[in-house]
């Protein structure tokens, strides 16, 4: 199950809720959650993947679903958006980063 992250915006009013781990909901979904976070590149990388679903069905959904979470995050950090509690991975320049540590 994936854990909720709260993020905020230091320009835009506030939050929004972004997840850490497996997605099941893109997983059992597809690019229906990407169009409900109002995520377009992910909705058009999740309409990519259910169109290669007829050459190799069901495995690019197991794919895409592990990586989408961390995908979304990567680009709200992008536009600015930062976790309003401190992440259980470290934030890079270039996004968040799994698995690395934050010190006080």
């Amino acid at each position: 199950m994936a854990r909720p992250v709260l993020m905020w915006h230091p320009l835009r009013p506030g939050t929004r809720t972004t997840y850490e781990g497996y997605s099941w909901t893109t997983f059992f979904w597809g690019f229906i959650p990407a169009l409900f976070r109002s995520d377009w590149l992910g909705l058009l990388i999740g309409l990519g993947v259910l169109a290669s679903c007829f050459v190799v069905p069901l495995l690019p959904f197991i794919i895409w679903a592990a990586f989408y979470n961390q995908f979304q995050r990567n680009q709200l950090v992008s536009q600015g958006w930062y976790p309003v509690e401190p992440p259980r991975w470290g934030v890079t320049e270039s996004g968040y980063q799994s698995g690395a540590a934050v010190s006080d």
